[in-house]
């Protein structure tokens, strides 16, 4: 399966925050060997929280204004502060974070040819240190979302530029949050937008292939 083109989780296995460095001090060998940081330890057991959606689409609408789900607009903390208080959530430690960016349901209407001939460019998460705090300090388990890697893209893997030029390191690498990409998520919107509920259950239960680097994401909202 390609699991880089589908709704997927990245392990802590995904990628490293410096050469031979991945979360928790574990090894580039560690990892390759399935020892450490891959898929199956999160498939034994299942991944179950509460999460939180926020609605960037509709937060660009409150204020005027379209959110291009073509364009690599980076969400700042002030924005995320913004869609929490239009939804009315307090984050609680453990939390799942979800953030709908439009992105998948652009994607899908795409045809083939525009879709090979498209840059890999979607909105997302800012590449900044605020961010990386603002993740931190909230006390969230996951990120997901339903763009191409929950940051915005493209992503600046140059040295110049590290850490936070690629979100990935900081947030996988030293956070050590799972993250969800491509996550279809227009129904889950449609009906918080009903019901004025954006928060619920969240499950979801990985491959259990022992290591594994991403997983399809296979997950459940329940309101």
């Amino acid at each position: 399966m390609a699991l880089q083109g589908s709704s997927q989780w990245d392990s802590l296995g995904h990628v490293g925050y410096a050469p031979d460095t991945f979360y928790a001090g574990a090894s580039e060998a560690s990892v390759a060997a399935g020892e450490r940081n891959t898929i199956d330890h999160w498939a034994r057991r299942g991944i179950a929280g509460r999460a939180v959606l926020l609605e960037m689409v509709g937060t660009w609408q409150d204020r005027g204004e379209i959110l291009d789900p073509g364009s690599p607009t980076e969400f700042t903390v002030a924005d995320l502060e913004r869609a929490c208080d239009r939804a009315r959530i307090e984050y609680e430690p453990g939390d799942i974070l979800v953030v709908y960016t439009g992105f998948a349901e652009y994607f899908a209407q795409l045809s083939s040819v525009q879709r090979t001939e498209m840059e890999f460019i979607s909105p997302g998460l800012a590449h900044s240190e605020d961010i990386c705090r603002y993740l931190w300090d909230s006390q969230f388990s996951a990120v997901a979302s339903d763009n191409l890697a929950v940051e915005a893209f493209p992503a600046d893997f140059s040295a110049e530029n590290a850490p936070f030029g690629a979100l990935h390191r900081m947030m996988i690498g030293q956070l050590g949050l799972a993250l969800g990409e491509l996550w279809w998520l227009r129904d889950l919107v449609e009906d918080c937008r009903a019901d004025g509920r954006w928060e619920m259950l969240l499950t979801s239960a990985p491959l259990n292939v022992t290591g594994g680097i991403e997983s399809p994401a296979n997950v459940l909202a329940l309101k």
